[in-house]
């Protein structure tokens, strides 16, 4: 299967609020950026967001608990992107609050920039 340009614009309809927004093919379908950061996937007409510990429970609560398979080589490996809940995708408001909580979770695990040391215990 493959995701559809109407799907994808029916997302990025929905997600409005949260512009600006971008788009890139990744994994087979097309991932979400907000401030060059990703946040969500797009496969299979299926929206997936980006999940921690801060907003996991949430998923867990719909009777979400895995993460999306990424990869048809290795089945077992997985990142960090739930499926979102029907019920969900169906409230625009709703959705666009679960879509901030995985930016924020993608602002989190966004890594140092390069050149930037580090720190441990208040040593470079």
């Amino acid at each position: 299967m493959s995701t559809t340009t109407e799907f994808i614009d029916y997302i990025f309809d929905l997600l409005r609020p949260l512009e600006p927004l971008n788009r890139r093919r990744m994994f087979g379908g097309h991932c979400i950026y907000r401030d060059g950061l990703p946040f969500a996937i797009i496969f299979d007409d299926t929206l997936y967001l980006k999940v921690d510990d801060s907003n996991r429970e949430a998923f867990a609560a719909h009777g979400i608990h895995d993460s999306i398979r990424a990869f048809d080589k290795d089945p077992s490996m997985t990142i960090s992107y739930y499926e979102v809940p029907a019920d969900i995708m169906e409230d625009r408001e709703e959705l666009c609050d679960w879509a901030r909580k995985a930016f924020e979770v993608a602002l989190r695990a966004k890594s140092p920039k390069k050149g930037k040391q580090k720190t441990v215990a208040g040593k470079p």
